[in-house]
């Protein structure tokens, strides 16, 4: 591990104002309001307590964070102490090549209709979720916006007698983290493919049965067409027999 005077190290408290940079807290009135706040905190003697309790020390505790780059200048904040961690959802889609190639192998507007009602529903939800623990990942926008706002003062700091926690989380694990998550985009990124492709798969599907339902149309207007030129004169003619009957009658 670095000496703490080459570790970055943010201010404890930051005066913010409106319109302007943040400030770093006086430590003097930083330690004063660490102390007014320890002494509302203690237990005073009373009725149940006999004892009251009293304060020995007071001290600042330096917590170790690692801030690294993630994606689109956007950058991902680390608890040091893997006291936090994150498991990491995804769903994994139903084999969409498998959907692809059915529909693509389709010989005719029947195996088409046939084949999208039995898988109509096949991309309503996932086929499964595998989950992916990600140790010491913050996930708490309030505090990582915070750092992320005050990173800039973060500066080398000289740091008396032995506050700073001994970091659990090394560099190379973030790293792998990192790389992990990279992975599981990338894993996402192709699912959405595979979707859009199934997707390009229907539409041509669609397509090649629209075609094939316009000849056979055509094929059956041609078929029929002299029998029914056939039945139009026999069929214009009935009616005027009949009207010539009722008035008759």
């Amino acid at each position: 591990m670095p000496e703490p005077a080459g570790q970055l190290v943010l201010p404890f408290a930051v005066i913010e104002r409106e319109g302007g940079a943040g400030q770093e807290f006086p430590l003097e009135m930083t330690l004063a309001t660490v102390l007014a706040d320890l002494e509302n905190e203690r237990e005073k003697a009373g009725l149940l307590r006999r004892r009251e309790e009293s304060m020995e020390f007071a001290s600042l505790l330096y917590w170790p964070i690692v801030v690294t780059p993630w994606r689109e200048n956007r950058h991902l904040v680390f608890d040091g102490m893997c006291v936090w961690s994150y498991v990491f959802p995804q769903g994994r889609i139903p084999d969409a090549q498998a959907f692809s190639q059915a529909v693509d192998a389709a010989k005719d507007y029947q195996a088409i209709q046939s084949i999208l009602k039995a898988r109509a529903t096949s991309f309503d939800a996932f086929g499964s979720t595998e989950n992916h623990p990600i140790m010491g990942l913050f996930i708490h926008e309030e505090f990582m916006r915070d750092v992320l706002a005050h990173i800039a003062l973060a500066r080398p700091r000289e740091i008396r007698g032995s506050p700073m926690l001994e970091p659990r989380l090394s560099p190379v694990h973030v790293a792998e983290s990192v790389k992990r998550l990279h992975a599981i985009v990338a894993s996402m990124m192709s699912d959405i493919d595979e979707v859009g492709a199934a997707g390009v798969s229907v539409d041509a599907a669609l397509a090649r049965a629209r075609d094939e339902l316009g000849v056979l149309r055509d094929w059956t207007g041609r078929s029929f067409a002299n029998k029914i030129d056939a039945i139009k004169p026999d069929f214009s003619g009935k009616p005027r027999i009949l009207i010539a009957h009722r008035a008759k009658k």
